[in-house]
Formats: structure tokens, sequence, C-alpha cells
């Protein structure tokens, strides 16, 4: 008597399964091995359909995640409320009373404009974000104060102070005075016409300073 299609797949997943050796008489292992491969292709698929379910699914997960970003509270936040937030940001995070040139962007004010383009414009807006930027220039070194220009926002201030040939500073000092809030330089009486050029005359670009200091050296000192 031959054995219905359920019955055999039932005895090869139970007790032809559970032994060592063949129980399947001759004329059931054509039809067993049919049945295997059916069912591999009804895995094909199910996985098929899987996957499908899947990418569907994460679909409706991203559109979710995008539709929380388009209606998060912080989107409706006047920006002298987010300039506020920012401020006791930097008060939370920074121990420093200084900034670096050139920066780290995981470091606040910087990693405040790599969010979003209107973040960075309230952020690069507010002159209470940005510090003081100290910058010790050297007679080699005077490509770091235009880099610092470079990279600051326009609100944002620095603390210069320089030692070395005056020549050497005038080319990036002078264009960029209007940035500078501490001014301390380090140089030879000689030195003061070269850096100055404006001396004696009604012209002087310095007016942005709160500090200004000269510190006469030795000529041999330079």
């Amino acid at each position: 008597m031959e054995l219905s299609d359920e019955v055999l797949s039932y005895k090869l997943a139970t007790t032809a399964a559970a032994v060592n050796h063949n129980i399947l008489l001759h004329s059931q292992m054509q039809r067993a091995k049919t049945l295997l491969s059916n069912a591999e292709h009804s895995l094909l698929e199910l996985d098929e359909a899987l996957n499908a379910l899947s990418a569907r699914r994460d679909a409706h997960k991203d559109l979710i995640r995008k539709y929380r970003i388009a209606l998060a509270p912080h989107k409706r936040l006047a920006p002298e409320l987010l300039s506020e937030i920012f401020l006791h940001c930097m008060s939370a995070t920074s121990s420093s009373s200084t900034l670096n040139i050139p920066p780290k962007i995981t470091d606040t004010p910087w990693v405040l404009g790599q969010i979003c383009s209107g973040w960075r414009a309230v952020s690069r807006a507010d002159p209470r974000l940005w510090r003081p930027t100290k910058i010790s220039i050297h007679d080699k070194l005077p490509r770091h104060l235009a880099r610092a220009c470079e990279l600051l926002p326009p609100v944002a201030r620095l603390a210069v102070t320089f030692n070395g040939p005056p020549a050497l500073l005038a080319t990036a000092l002078i264009p960029n005075l209007w940035r500078i809030q501490d001014l301390t330089i380090r140089m030879t009486i000689t030195g003061y016409d070269e850096l100055f050029p404006w001396r004696g005359t009604s012209v002087c670009p310095v007016f942005n300073l709160s500090a200004f200091f000269i510190i006469y050296l030795p000529i041999s000192s330079i």
C-alpha cells in the first residue's frame, strides 16, 4: 500500500530522521527526494518574501525617523533661544578659556556648526560663543594668524602675541587688525615704523583693540 504524501512527509520528519539506517522502501525514495526538493523550493520562496518584508520594514523605519526629525521640537526654537542653549553647552563642556587653531571639530563651539546650516549660522553669529583665540606667532609662523582669520567667524576675536621681525607679521597682521581684540608685540624699537607705517597720521586701524601692548627688546634678542 502506497503512503500518501502527507503520511510519507510525516514519516520522513519523524521516524526516518530519528534512526541511522534506511527504513524507506525503494518506491518511497524517489517520492521522498521530490518532497525534499519541494521543501527547499518553498524555503527559497519564504526567504524572498521575508527579504521583501524586511525591506519594507526598513523603509517604514526610515520614514518614521524622518517624520520625527521633521517634527522635532528644537526646529521651532527661535535663534535667540537656540543661542542661549549653545552658551550653556559651552559652559558645560569647555574646560579651556581659549580656542585652538587649527580646531578640533568635536570641540565646542566648532561642533555646533557640524549639525546643520541653521545651527552653523546661529553659532557663528553669537560673539559670546567665541572666546578670544590666543595665537602665539614667532618669526616663521605668521601664517597661523591668516589661518585663524580664515576659519573663525567674523564675530570672533583674537588675542595675538608676536615675537619676531615685524616684516614677517605685517602682511598678516595689518589686513586682519579688525579681528584682533588683544595684541601683544615683542619687538625692537627699530621695527616700530616697519610694522605701523601709519604712525603720525590720522589713519590708525587699531580702533577695535581692547588691549594693546608693545614690549621693546634689545636688538640682539630678535
